[in-house]
């Protein structure tokens, strides 16, 4: 009994964090359970789930654990929302990768909207953006650089001289 109980608790860890459905195969993966194990597990965590704001959906791209439709709203007033869109990450992106550039070329690349995406990612902290003649020039800042770029080889552990 206390193997199938960590086993329930296994696959529902593995549901729960993925935040997707996963098929059978996936969740066995990826919990070291066998794929007969985790089908037998199933109906147990469903059972289990019975009275939770959260249940088990079985889709044809596999299983998922999503809210039940009556605590929906409650959730999405709560839930994180992207700080930055797509666009304005791509944004950000052409900057590290080209910057520092002047102002009027980003906008070339990304179009007029580039100006407002500047205009939220410098309160952000993550760009710059300073006078150079009659125009800006915008670049990535230092925030930026230590919370997206990867250490060098002498800051990652066992890399080089350890």
């Amino acid at each position: 009994m206390a193997g199938e109980v960590d086993a329930a608790l296994l696959v529902e860890a593995a549901l729960f964090a993925a935040g997707r459905p996963m098929s059978v195969e996936e969740i066995s993966e990826a919990t070291g359970l066998e794929v007969e194990e985790v089908e037998s597990v199933i109906p147990r965590i469903s059972e289990s789930l019975k009275g939770r704001p959260y249940f088990l959906q079985e889709r044809p791209d596999g299983l998922f654990m999503t809210l039940r439709p009556e605590y929906r709203e409650v959730a999405e007033r709560v839930s994180a929302r992207p700080e930055l869109s797509r666009a304005e990450l791509r944004t950000l992106a052409v900057i590290s990768a080209l910057g520092p550039l002047s102002l009027s070329r980003l906008a070339e690349l990304r179009g007029s909207s580039a100006y407002a995406h500047v205009k939220k990612l410098r309160k952000k902290g993550l760009i710059y953006v300073k006078r150079a003649g009659r125009g800006r020039v915008v670049g990535v800042t230092r925030d930026f650089r230590r919370f997206f770029e990867p250490p060098g080889p002498e800051l990652i552990k066992g890399a080089g001289g350890e």
